[in-house]
């Protein structure tokens, strides 16, 4: 079998590109919900790859990525160029016959090429990319807790203001983006969100990106910046012959703990809650340290957020601090790029690698 690893070339490749990625996912959808999102408009046709069976007439489409430009936040708070991996996918049937490495070493070459530190993305399967050099680098937890338990001890630092904002347009955009980007200073593997990935977040037809039927707070400090946010969505359930409410905690970010409890406490009040659900939230929130009763917040699971392959080894070093002075020496082994292989050391001095 002849397979070609190029671009698409116009809407209607593109169309056929996406469909082998949804077919890939066991999905047959395709289509509206990309576009209500924006999804395509940040996504340029070079930043695509298909794989064509040549043997065919026409060539068929087997197998299909795209990526995004963007930046993760670094241990001290700079901020690395990196490029953000999703829809990788490879038609039923197709699988195992070489279509994914094609496609793949590809990827890497382009992301390596325009300069990209590392590429990063969210593993759909735990043994696949690892034979890529993608390795775990962040982990996140789903937290839930009963409303009558979400008491926080009289000492916790709370303080400032919550609205509730109505709008979602694009200023709301920014006063989100300015608190994310803010909050990545202190939160490693942060990435940076470009304003239509925002749009997609704020919208009101849920996609992958978010959206929906979601409910927005700001916190703002004793000086009324806006220094927190959450977005979350109320469940009721009449069923029982009781009034009651689930809140699912969709995003809550704070540049500080303070900011981050002020918005829990904001959550835990609402009447006819019952209880309150929190996924891809971080390991240890705040709250854990804050609650009357920590136990009452019980973690549901526990599993790996970003993947990591590094693509220039001395930047990510460089850019990043360390606790402590010394010096590793690291054996390297990389099968796309023979000259980032060997032996390197990283030596960390005054906080610096």
């Amino acid at each position: 079998m002849s397979l070609t690893v190029r671009s698409p070339s116009g809407q209607e490749e593109v169309g056929r590109q996406e469909k082998a990625i949804y077919a890939a996912f066991g999905s047959p959808k395709v289509g509206d919900d990309l576009d209500n999102a924006g999804f395509r408009e940040m996504i340029p046709d070079d930043h695509r790859l298909l794989v064509e069976d040549n043997t065919s007439d026409p060539a068929r489409i087997l197998a299909g990525l795209l990526w995004f430009d963007g930046a993760m936040s670094m241990p001290g708070g700079a901020r690395v160029p990196v490029s953000m991996l999703s829809g990788v996918g490879v038609m039923p049937g197709d699988q195992g016959r070489g279509a994914l490495r094609l496609m793949m070493t590809e990827y890497l070459r382009r992301a390596r090429d325009v300069g990209a530190a590392a590429s990063v993305l969210m593993a759909s399967s735990m043994k696949l990319y690892g034979r890529y050099g993608y390795g775990v680098s962040t982990q996140c937890a789903d937290w839930e807790i009963a409303s009558s338990a979400s008491e926080l001890v009289a000492q916790a630092p709370l303080s400032g203001s919550i609205e509730t904002i109505h709008e979602r347009d694009d200023a709301v955009g920014r006063q989100l983006d300015a608190v994310w980007e803010r909050a990545a200073d202190a939160r490693a593997g942060s990435l940076r969100r470009a304003p239509r990935w925002w749009r997609g977040v704020l919208a009101t037809k849920e996609t992958w990106l978010g959206g929906g039927e979601q409910l927005l707070a700001l916190h703002r400090d004793e000086t009324g910046d806006v220094d927190g946010y959450v977005l979350y969505k109320v469940k009721t359930d009449d069923s029982g012959g009781h009034h009651v409410s689930t809140i699912t905690i969709v995003e809550l970010v704070g540049v500080d703990a303070a900011a981050e409890l002020a918005l829990f406490a904001h959550i835990a009040t609402f009447p006819w809650t019952r209880r309150i659900t929190w996924a891809y939230a971080p390991l240890d929130p705040p709250a854990l340290s804050w609650l009357a009763d920590p136990r009452a917040l019980e973690r549901r699971a526990n599993y790996d957020f970003l993947w990591l392959r590094l693509l220039d080894l001395p930047e990510m070093a460089r850019q990043r601090t360390f606790g402590a002075a010394g010096r590793v020496r690291l054996d390297v082994r990389d099968e796309v790029f023979p000259d980032l292989g060997g032996r390197w050391d990283l030596v960390a001095e005054g906080g610096r690698g």
